[in-house]
């Protein structure tokens, strides 16, 4: 019975050479393990800090874009506002044009008014005139034989 669970000493110290051999390479292959982790915590720690630069990087760029486009909106605002006073400086001179425009016109109907009214009344007196020169031609006419 003690022979069939026995392991003869030769076979033992060959298992225990080689469980010695594997628990070493166990143990490098966890050294390893545990010195790439490091590694790799440094470098995304230092990955981290790189986005971190970069995030700030970016924030400032963008506070100079926003400043750069509010300067902008600046000026435009002011071009438009000049814009603004040209257009009402013209509308302005358009309306006094207009005005004066109107008082021309509103001289020049009230001269053509008049000589309409002087040519009628000419009209209406040699009318007149020719209708008493005909009518003492036809009295003429009447008492000559």
């Amino acid at each position: 019975m003690v022979d069939e669970k026995a392991v003869p000493r030769d076979e033992y110290r060959q298992v225990l050479s080689r469980l010695d051999v594997l628990e070493h390479d166990v143990a490098d292959i966890k050294e390893n393990v545990r010195e790439l982790r490091r590694e790799m915590r440094g470098e995304i720690g230092g990955l981290r800090g790189e986005i971190g630069d970069l995030r700030a990087e970016m924030r400032g760029e963008f506070g100079n874009l926003r400043g750069e486009i509010g300067d902008l909106r600046g000026e435009m605002r002011g071009e438009i506002g000049d814009l603004r006073g040209e257009i009402g400086g013209l509308r302005d001179e358009m309306n006094r044009r207009f005005v004066e425009m109107e008082r021309h016109f509103e001289v020049r109907l009230d001269q053509m008014s008049e000589r309409m009214l002087v040519q009628t009344r000419w009209l209406i007196g040699t009318l007149a005139l020719f209708g008493t020169i005909i009518t003492i031609l036809q009295a003429i006419a009447q008492f000559t034989p």
